[in-house]
């Protein structure tokens, strides 16, 4: 047996054509006929258009549930094409004016023995009277039918502006008998409820991934599934727009980043304007960095410039370092290390702060610990200096810091810094019999180690050098 859907859909347009057609005929005939020609639609229990063979029973009854039968029919091996079947009900039974006399009737339908529910209505009674005869009945019936007997199943009415003889999905069904107009899967009652367009298909969204809660201030992407998305052209989530991409009959992509903490719901618009709002909500928080560790971790030197890595968690968006006053930016930065460099001026342990761009912040379990490394000479290069002859000493040593001062008989003179071991210095006018060199600390400390002796001869003196060979 056919399991069959419990709704009728009668087509309003076949009965609308033989209206017409009785309606200039009738001044021709003495007898108006008494028959009925009548088209209607059988779905299965998924929906889908039945094609079979069946047998029909149709009945008239003054009411809704029970009552009088006013008249009945049976048409057997009735031949159902993509859901459609033709009769002429009256074909074995006429219906005379005198069935319809009494004021309301209802028609049942039997498919097979199994009876369509809810019988429909016939709001007025047909008086076949003078010339707005059609096929014996008043032309009022089938204006009633139409204004009245809801031909695609539900609202809107048949003589809604959205409905009417138009085909919005080209499926060669008329709006006004067609139960989902645009065949986006959705029936037009249910987009009445929703509030959107019954001609337009109407997008869905099923699902959104991932899923869970995401951090501020990164950017994540999302893909989503569904129905009828191929007309997706932007994405609205909270107050922000973003645009799709990889868009599909079942799906697209977006990116987005949140500023701001808060659950954001997202509602896909096409072109045509329909939307659909996605199930659930995308939750932002705003994260807290942590610093794992700060290496090298042993004491440097002040007043040279050291490359520093950090290690931790969520660092992917720090904005800067902050070492005791002085803050620095950080470079070669992901989720779980960055880099930067400093210089410290002063000695002493540091603590390191890193701070993200939602202003979340994290110190590092360990300061950096700074110290003043003095330098000290180990030789002079001449050894000997001419007396007021301008001279170029090269200064040999260790902890040579790119601000180390150099003193020549207690005046100052910019150095030219080779390496942390050697620095040159141009002596203007070495004086007879020595020049003292002292070198000092960027922190302003010495120590008798950072001092040396430049034996200066006179200015008439001869020089023999030789090799230690």
């Amino acid at each position: 047996m056919l399991s069959l859907a419990s709704s009728l859909w009668v087509r309003a347009l076949s009965i609308l054509s033989v209206a017409s057609m009785t309606l200039a005929a009738a001044s021709a005939v003495a007898q108006a006929p008494t028959q009925i020609p009548f088209q209607g639609m059988l779905l299965d229990a998924g929906g889908a258009p039945v094609t079979d063979v069946v047998d029909l029973d149709f009945g008239l009854h003054d009411a809704i549930v029970s009552g009088t039968l006013l008249w009945s029919e049976s048409h057997v091996g009735v031949q159902v094409i993509d859901g459609i079947y033709s009769v002429n009900l009256g074909e074995t039974a006429p219906i005379t004016p005198a069935v319809l006399s009494g004021g309301s009737a209802f028609l049942e339908i039997v498919v097979d023995g199994e009876t369509l529910t809810p019988r429909q209505q016939f709001r007025s009674v047909p008086y076949a009277l003078v010339s707005d005869q059609l096929g014996g009945f008043s032309s009022r019936f089938y204006e009633e039918i139409l204004e009245h007997f809801p031909l695609d199943g539900g609202d809107p009415p048949n003589l809604d502006p959205t409905e009417g003889l138009g085909d919005a999905d080209g499926d060669g069904v008329p709006n006004f008998v067609d139960p989902d107009n645009d065949d986006d899967g959705i029936s037009d009652v249910a987009e009445l409820a929703n509030g959107t367009d019954i001609n337009l298909p109407s997008p869905s969204i099923s699902s959104l991934s991932p899923g869970g809660t995401f951090p501020t201030l990164e950017s994540i992407s999302f893909s989503a599934t569904g129905t009828n998305l191929e007309a997706i052209v932007s994405v609205q989530i909270g107050a922000n727009t973003v645009t799709p991409s990889a868009v599909t009959a079942t799906g697209f992509d977006f990116d987005f980043s949140s500023a701001a903490e808060g659950s954001f719901s997202v509602q896909a618009i096409a072109s045509n304007g329909e939307s659909a709002t996605a199930p659930g909500v995308l939750v932002f928080e705003n994260v807290v960095p942590t610093v794992s560790g700060v290496s090298p971790a042993t004491n440097q030197p002040t007043f040279e410039t050291i490359s520093f890595t950090m290690t931790g968690q969520d660092l992917a968006t720090a904005t800067q370092v902050r070492i005791g006053t002085e803050v620095v930016t950080p470079y070669d930065v992901t989720a779980t290390s960055l880099a930067f460099d400093f210089a410290s001026s002063v000695a002493g342990a540091l603590p390191v702060e890193v701070t993200i761009a939602n202003g979340e912040s994290a110190t590092a379990p360990a300061a950096l610990n700074f110290f003043d490394a003095l330098p000290g000479i180990s030789r002079l290069q001449p050894p000997v200096a001419r007396d007021g002859e301008p001279t170029t000493i090269t200064i040999r040593g260790f902890d040579f810091a790119s601000s180390t001062g150099v003193l020549v008989d207690g005046n100052a003179i910019t150095p030219t810094l080779v390496s942390d071991e050697e620095l040159t210095v141009l002596v203007a006018s070495p004086s007879f019999p020595v020049t003292t060199i002292e070198l000092i600390h960027p922190s302003g400390n010495t120590l008798p180690a950072s001092t040396d002796l430049l034996p200066v001869a006179a200015a008439d003196a001869r020089f023999v050098f030789r090799t230690e060979t």
